[in-house]
């Protein structure tokens, strides 16, 4: 059986979601912009996830497989 854990945003995986937010499908099925799914892009979105949990507005978590990856 697989298993799939639900994470806080971290900076640390900002790399591997912009590579994962880049693929063609997820960034139109998403909307997002080039400048949204570069690193700074991503960056930037971790930080303001983490301002925006710290001050109970809104939550948001990275899907993480059995190899946490």
């Amino acid at each position: 059986m697989k298993k799939i854990k639900l994470v806080p945003h971290k900076v640390e995986y900002a790399e591997q979601m912009s590579q994962l937010s880049s693929a063609s499908q997820v960034k139109e099925a998403l909307g997002l912009s080039d400048k949204q799914t570069s690193l700074v892009g991503t960056i930037d979105f971790i930080r303001f996830i983490q301002v925006e949990e710290k001050s109970g507005k809104q939550y948001s978590r990275v899907i993480m497989n059995e190899d946490e990856k």
